[in-house]
C-alpha cells in the first residue's frame, strides 16, 4: 500500500497500516505517567512471564534443538548447536550450557525450587512448567499454551517446540539410559530430593506417546542422541543436520512484510545510505527541506519545535509508522548493510545489548553525567521504576537494551510495548534508553539480541555524527 506524503496541517502525520483493529491515535502533547497493566504476573531477573507469540517468532517453520540432560550430552554438541544461530529449548540443568537458549522447560516443579536461585541469575530465554509452581510468576505453566508433556521433561520440551510452530525438531541427550559408570546425568547427580533418571522404562513409553502426538501433527521428531534406548523417533546424526545450509537461515520475510524506517529531524544527523542492495522499503521522516536520498523515501514534515521529541514518536510507534507486520527501526548514525527479509530469525523483538552497561541505575548516571537530561526527571523515573520492582539493588537488572537498530514484528504484545514506550518518553524522559527495558518487563515481554555490539556487528555500521540537541 502506498504510504501517502506528510500532511503538513498535521505535526505527525502517522502511516495507517490496512488493518482494521487498528486506529490512528494522536498522540497528546502531555499525559500523565503510564501506568502499565501487565499481561501477565510479573517476573524477576532475567526470566519473564513467557510469551508463547515470542516463542513462535524464533521457531515459526524452523528446526528446533531440545536439548535435554541425558549423560551424552556434551558441551561441546551445545556449543555446535548454538553456532548455528537455530532456536533451542532446554530441560532442566542443560540451562547451564545453554544460557541463552530461547525457552526452558520443566515438568518437575522440586526441580525449580532447587534451582530457581541460579536460574533466575543467568538463564536468559523464557521458563516454562509441566506443573503449576505457586509463587513463581516468572514460570509460566504450560498447559495453558495446550503443551502435552506426558509428565516428561523431555516430552514436555518437544510438545512445547511443536507449539512454537517447529518444523521439525532434533533432540540431544534424550537417551532414556545410564551412561557411563550409571551415570544418569551429563550434569552428575541431582541434589538430594531430587530423583535421578530412576523410571527409564516409564519415559521410553512417556515419550513414545510423546512421538504419536508429533506424527499425528505432522512434525518430524528426530533423536541426534549420541546414545540413546529410544526407538520412537527416528535417529540421525548430528553432523548431518549441522551441515544443512538452510538450518541458520531461518524463516526469510518477503520484501512487502518488512519496512525500513528512520527519522532525521531538526538537523542532527546526516542520512547515511546502505551498504548493501535493501529489497524492502526504506522510510525516512524528515522535516529537513533540502536533504535528498537516492535510496531512502522521504517523508516530509513540517519543522519539528521539539524534534527529539518527535523523532522518539516515531520510533516507538513503529506500527503506525510503517505499514507491514515487520518494522526495523535504525538511527540515522547507522548504515544499513545486512538485507533486512533475513533478520526475523533472530526473533519478534531485537535490540543491541548495551555494550558497556547493565542496569538503567548506570544509564541514569550516565545520562545525568553527560548533561543529556533533567537530573531531577531522571532521578524521578528510576525511583519510580525501582519502586515498581525493576533494577533494584537487591534484584539488579541484569542486561541493558541499546536502541539504535530495533526488529519489531507488529503482534499485539508488541503494539503494546511500543505504546507503553511512547508513553513512557513523551511523560517522562526523552532517553528512550531508561524506559524500554522497563516497559518489555512489566508486560513480559522478552527482548532477543543482535550478534555483538553496535560498535561490531554484521547488520550495520555505526557512524556517529549527532550534534547536541536538548528539547528536554
Amino acid at each position: 500500500m502506498p504510504l501517502a506524503a506528510a500532511n503538513p496541517a498535521r505535526r505527525l502525520a502517522p502511516i495507517v497500516r490496512p488493518r482494521p483493529r487498528l486506529v490512528v491515535r494522536p498522540q497528546p502533547e502531555a499525559a500523565p505517567p503510564v501506568i502499565v497493566t501487565p499481561r501477565a504476573p510479573r517476573g524477576h531477573g532475567r526470566l519473564t512471564p513467557a510469551s508463547l507469540e515470542a516463542l513462535r517468532a524464533r521457531c515459526q517453520g524452523r528446526t528446533v534443538f531440545v536439548l535435554a540432560s541425558g549423560p551424552s550430552l556434551t558441551a561441546a554438541d551445545v556449543a555446535a548447536v548454538q553456532a548455528t544461530g537455530a532456536p533451542m529449548i532446554v530441560t532442566n540443568t542443560t540451562f547451564r550450557l545453554a544460557p541463552e537458549a530461547d525457552a526452558l522447560y520443566f515438568q518437575d516443579r522440586k526441580w525449580f525450587l532447587a534451582h530457581q536461585n541460579e536460574l533466575l541469575g543467568t538463564f536468559r530465554g523464557m521458563a516454562f512448567s509441566g506443573q503449576p509452581v505457586v509463587g513463581a510468576p516468572a514460570v509460566c505453566n504450560a498447559r495453558h499454551a495446550g503443551v502435552v508433556s506426558h509428565r516428561n521433561s523431555g516430552g514436555g520440551a518437544i510438545a512445547l517446540a511443536i507449539a512454537a510452530g517447529a518444523a521439525r525438531v532434533v533432540c540431544l541427550g534424550l537417551d532414556c539410559q545410564p551412561g557411563p559408570e550409571g551415570a544418569r546425568h551429563w550434569h552428575g547427580a541431582h541434589p538430594p530430593g531430587l530423583g535421578n533418571a530412576v523410571s527409564l522404562p516409564l519415559w521410553r513409553e512417556r515419550l513414545a506417546a510423546v512421538a504419536a502426538d508429533a506424527q499425528a501433527k505432522g512434525v518430524p521428531v528426530l533423536n541426534a542422541s549420541r546414545a540413546t534406548a529410544l526407538d520412537c523417533f527416528p535417529r540421525v546424526a548430528l553432523e548431518a543436520i549441522l551441515a544443512e545450509p538452510a538450518l541458520a537461515a531461518g524463516p526469510r520475510l518477503r520484501p512487502e512484510d518488512i519496512t525500513v524506517f528512520t527519522a532525521v529531524l531538526g538537523n542532527t544527523d546526516p542520512l547515511h545510505e546502505p551498504d548493501a542492495d535493501i529489497p524492502c522499503r526504506m522510510i525516512c521522516y524528515t522535516d529537513q527541506p533540502h536533504l535528498t536520498s537516492p535510496r531512502w523515501e522521504l517523508l516530509r514534515l513540517p519543522p519539528q519545535a521539539a524534534p527529539t521529541r518527535a523523532a522518539r514518536r516515531i520510533k516507538a510507534l513503529s506500527h503506525l509508522h510503517t505499514d507491514t507486520l515487520w518494522s526495523l527501526w535504525i538511527d540515522a548514525s547507522f548504515v544499513l548493510s545486512a538485507d533486512p527479509t533475513t533478520l526475523a530469525r533472530h526473533g519478534a523483538l531485537v535490540a543491541f545489548r548495551h555494550h558497556e552497561r547493565s542496569r538503567i541505575s548506570d544509564e541514569a548516571a550516565a545520562i545525568i553525567r553527560l548533561g543529556k537530561a533533567r537530573a531531577a526527571d531522571i532521578r524521578a523515573q528510576l525511583a519510580a521504576y525501582q519502586a515498581a520492582g525493576f533494577d533494584t539493588p537487591d534484584k539488579p537488572q541484569t542486561e541493558l537494551s541499546e536502541n539504535g537498530l530495533i526488529l519489531r514484528h507488529h503482534t499485539d504484545a508488541v503494539i503494546a510495548l511500543n505504546e507503553a514506550w511512547c508513553q513512557e518518553t513523551q511523560t517522562r524522559s526523552l532517553r528512550d534508553q531508561m524506559s524500554l527495558d522497563y516497559c518489555a518487563w512489566r508486560l513480559g515481554l522478552p527482548i532477543a539480541r543482535w550478534p555483538g555490539t553496535k560498535h561490531a556487528n554484521p547488520i550495520a555500521t555505526y557512524r556517529h555524527a549527532r550534534r547536541p540537541v536538548n528539547d528536554f
